[in-house]
Formats: C-alpha cells, sequence, structure tokens
C-alpha cells in the first residue's frame, strides 16, 4: 500500500495543533453523543421488559458523549500545563516572532481530502444506491473502491470488501434479525 508521507514537522507544533484540536472535536462529539440521547429518550419501550430500540443508539450516544468529555479533559490538561510552564510558551513565542524561523505555509495534502471525500460520497451512493442494487451489491462495490484508491492491489481488495461485506451481512441478517434491502436480487 502507498500513503503519502507527511512532512517533517516540529514535535512542539504537533502537540499544539493537536491540543486546539481537541477542544473542537471534543465540543462537537459531545453536541452529536447528547442529540442521540436526546432522540433516542422518546423511542418506544416493549411491554416484555426487553431491550427495545434505543439501547444500541443508546450506547453509542453514550461512548460519543464520553470520548468527548474525555477529548475535553485532555485539552484542559495541556492548557493547564501550558499555563504553569510559561518557559515553554516563550519559548514558542520568540519562536514565531523571530524574522529567521518564518516558513512558507503549511502544505494542502489533497490525497487525504480527497480520501475524506471520497468516503462523504460513496454513503451518499449507498443512500441513493441500496434500494435499487441492495445491500450486497452496494456495499461491495464501496468497499472494494475503498480498498483500491487507498492503494491495495485488487487480488487483496476483492475479496476484502466482499468478505467484509458479507460478514455483516451475515451479521445483521442472521444474527440481530435486520432484514437489509435486497435490491433487484429479491
Amino acid at each position: 500500500m502507498t500513503f503519502d508521507t507527511a512532512p517533517e514537522v516540529e514535535e512542539e507544533s504537533v502537540e499544539n495543533s493537536e491540543k486546539s484540536y481537541d477542544l473542537a472535536s471534543g465540543v462537537v462529539v459531545v453536541l452529536f453523543g447528547s442529540a442521540i440521547l436526546f432522540t433516542v429518550r422518546d423511542y418506544p419501550t416493549l411491554p416484555s421488559g426487553e431491550l427495545g430500540p434505543s439501547l444500541f443508539p443508546g450506547i453509542i450516544g453514550g461512548l460519543m458523549v464520553l470520548m468527548g468529555l474525555l477529548l475535553l479533559g485532555r485539552w484542559l490538561k495541556g492548557r493547564k500545563a501550558a499555563r504553569t510552564n510559561p518557559a515553554e510558551v516563550s519559548d514558542t513565542a520568540a519562536a514565531a516572532s523571530n524574522p529567521a524561523n518564518d516558513t512558507a505555509p503549511t502544505p494542502v495534502y489533497w490525497r487525504g481530502w480527497i480520501n475524506a471525500g471520497l468516503v462523504v460520497g460513496s454513503v451518499i451512493f449507498y443512500l441513493l444506491a441500496v434500494d435499487f442494487l441492495g445491500f450486497l451489491t452496494t456495499v461491495i462495490v464501496m468497499t472494494v473502491g475503498l480498498i483500491l484508491r487507498l492503494g491495495a492491489k485488487w487480488w487483496v481488495a476483492v475479496p476484502a470488501g466482499v468478505l467484509s461485506t458479507v460478514g455483516v451481512w451475515l451479521i445483521f441478517n442472521k444474527v440481530l434479525l435486520v432484514p437489509l434491502p435486497l435490491g433487484f436480487w429479491g
């Protein structure tokens, strides 16, 4: 497999950028998890006391809130460490104000953005095609295409895509008894 290699970056700048992303990511994940928990509270309960339709979304929402809070905690810890160690902050500020240390703008690595766009596009493709093509055909096409895009050989991508899709279908359709669209096959 081939991947773009990232440029050499000072460890300090990577840590600072990760800390700033922790705040934004943590807030977004907590908000989405909270929205899921707010939505599933209105799901119906089963009279027999069995697990209802809110179980799995509730678990996902709860885990999202927990992971978001962990990110926020990491951000707060990094912020507190920066306040208690002002020498580190002053070194960074001095390096930033020194014109000898000016560097070119950070390059954009388009391959990563294209791959992320293809994942979003494949979800849209799934939503549009699953009723006609069926779950198995749609997800096999998506999975094989994405694996090929990541640089795998066709003889690895095709079996991996087919086996993973059939495995997911078996779990949902046979074990969890969730009917998945058959499309023109059924």
